[in-house]
């Protein structure tokens, strides 16, 4: 029986091992046990690659969910609810912003050649500090596939998230979900062109100021361009958005989030574009 060699990662040829920025390689997901909770743990030791892959994870969820000191991701700060707003070690709050990093990267690692998390480290330090999880998109092509598929992986895969354990939370989400896809319909994938979509950025709260969102970004920018392709992504809140304009993106659309509670939307939602500087 005949097999035909994995194509390589399309990232890879970007990675030079002076240029501070590595891919996690999706190998690393393989024989490392899902959790499905806090307290299911790998029937064995993992292999450096799932090490990484879970430190990666640790950072996303650490940055997501924000500190006393350091701001959330704002939109899904909104999502979890007045009941763990603020409260940054709640563990019901933690449950859902790991849930969220977890699905996100198993699924980048299961994506193929086109997908890959992108991690630097720490100044003086071998512990990763900043993740940016990037898909390259033919068409109209959505990150993770259609609704139902997405419903499917999240109970099948990674378990029942934890959504319910906080009031309103699920219809949140789901609000902030469907909005996100027409957005990225609008301005990602407008006429069906392949892009860049930037589908996560994140640094961890003690690496803040070590410059590494530069780092990551700007190993996006230079593969979009040698490829001739635009960039995409989402971003709460006009910090972020100040952010990503240093690096070429410009907003395409500002968008709010209704409560389908009725409580208070979120009206600092994002979606930016950048152009590439190279045609080919």
């Amino acid at each position: 029986m005949c097999t035909s060699a994995p194509k390589p990662n399309v990232w890879d040829e970007y990675l030079t091992p002076d240029g501070g920025v590595s891919r996690i390689d999706a190998k690393a997901n393989r024989g490392a046990k899902m959790r499905v909770n806090d307290d299911e743990r790998a029937t064995s030791e993992p292999t450096d690659g799932a090490s990484l892959a879970r430190a990666a994870e640790d950072v996303c969820t650490r940055s997501f969910s924000g500190t006393p000191t350091t701001q959330p991701e704002l939109c899904l700060d909104w999502a979890c609810g007045p009941d763990v707003s603020g409260r940054w070690d709640d563990p019901k709050r933690l449950k859902i912003f790991a849930y969220i990093s977890k699905f996100i990267h198993r699924e980048t690692l299961r994506g193929g050649p086109r997908k890959a998390i992108l991690h630097a480290r720490k100044k003086d330090s071998d512990e990763i500090g900043a993740v940016c999880v990037v898909h390259l998109l033919h068409g109209n092509a959505q990150p993770y596939g259609s609704t139902l598929s997405v419903v499917w992986n999240m109970v099948c895969r990674h378990g029942l998230p934890p959504f319910g354990d906080v009031a309103g939370c699920q219809k949140r989400f789901e609000a902030a979900d469907k909005l996100t896809n027409a957005m990225h319909k609008r301005h990602g994938s407008k006429s069906g062109l392949r892009h860049v979509y930037v589908a996560m950025m994140a640094v961890d709260p003690s690496a803040q100021g070590q410059k590494l969102c530069s780092k990551l970004m700007r190993t996006v920018s230079k593969v979009a361009d040698a490829k001739g392709l635009p960039c995409y992504l989402e971003c709460s809140g006009e910090k972020n958005r100040e952010v990503y304009r240093r690096f070429g993106y410009e907003v395409a659309e500002r968008c709010s989030v209704k409560d389908p509670g009725g409580g208070p939307g979120f009206d600092e939602y994002y979606a930016m574009v950048r152009k590439s500087t190279k045609s080919v």
